[in-house]
């Protein structure tokens, strides 16, 4: 259900915003970390073309939680000081694993600019600095999947034409920056969509 429903928000999106933003399936994540299926899993992201992308969503799904990675301006050069960023997207007893994929996290980008011939070395690559914004938090250990597609739909909307190096990528993402009830009604617009399939 999860890419269905962010198949259809893409769909919506406009050929410029399109040429900004891309995103990853979410099983690419946890078939890398597995080991055998790496190739296969690299293989795919390069035909995403995401150094060419402005903003790349990367939802990963692993011990039944969902996390929300988004790598920021990966396609400048090294003296741009491009970034990744992750939007917390866990409750606080689940808080260790983020400690836990930070390893694999950084195998994941390594791995991303080795296949794609990148000039950034293994150090440059472990410099990349990785925030973790103080967002708006679910209030049960259900909704991880919905807010992982609300914080997609809120950066996209939030993003497109509003970010430079100067403002910084998540100049936006604040504990404020939305409401439950947003995200209520947020789950409320996605049902339409189960109909369709």
């Amino acid at each position: 259900m999860f890419e269905i429903y962010i198949e259809n928000m893409w769909r919506k999106l406009s050929e410029e915003e399109n040429n900004e933003f891309t995103y990853l399936d979410s099983l690419w994540f946890s078939l890398h970390a597995k080991g055998p299926h790496n190739s296969k899993v690299l293989s795919w992201i390069k035909r995403k073309d995401i150094f060419s992308k402005k903003y790349v969503f990367v939802p990963i799904v692993q011990l039944g939680h969902w996390f929300l990675l988004i790598f920021c301006h990966f396609g400048e050069n090294s003296e741009a000081k491009c970034t990744f960023e992750v939007a917390r997207i866990w409750n606080q007893k689940d808080m260790y694993s983020c400690f836990f994929h930070l390893p694999f996290l950084y195998r994941f980008v390594f791995d991303i600019f080795k296949t794609e011939e990148r000039p950034e070395n293994k150090e440059l690559i472990r410099k990349l600095p990785l925030l973790s914004p103080k967002v708006p938090q679910q209030k049960n250990s259900e909704e991880c999947g919905i807010f992982v597609l609300y914080y997609i739909y809120k950066f996209l909307k939030s993003a497109y034409g509003n970010v430079s190096f100067s403002t910084g990528c998540t100049h936006f993402m604040k504990e404020n920056w939305f409401t439950h009830e947003d995200v209520e009604r947020f789950t409320k617009s996605l049902n339409p969509i189960i109909c369709d399939v």
